[in-house]
């Protein structure tokens, strides 16, 4: 929610707070996930990186990790 109120293409109303902001983004996410056609969830086989406080090369590296790691036994074969 921090990220989305500072970015300007993200913004609600001016004078929109953290709190609403917060707020917006729950809502949105519960729609995404209790829509009839489509609704969002999480693969079995996803993994699930949390990047709120990495910086965009860390965030390259974990993924880059998980693409190792799920291809290795592949390679193995």
């Amino acid at each position: 929610a921090a990220r989305r109120a500072r970015d300007p293409a993200h913004r609600l109303p001016r004078g929109a707070g953290l709190a609403e902001v917060a707020s917006a983004l729950r809502a949105r996410d519960r729609s995404d996930r209790t829509r009839r056609a489509s609704p969002l969830e999480q693969a079995p086989d996803a993994v699930r990186i949390d990047t709120t406080e990495l910086p965009i090369e860390a965030v390259v590296r974990r993924v880059m990790e998980v693409v190792r790691e799920r291809r290795a036994p592949a390679a193995r074969s």
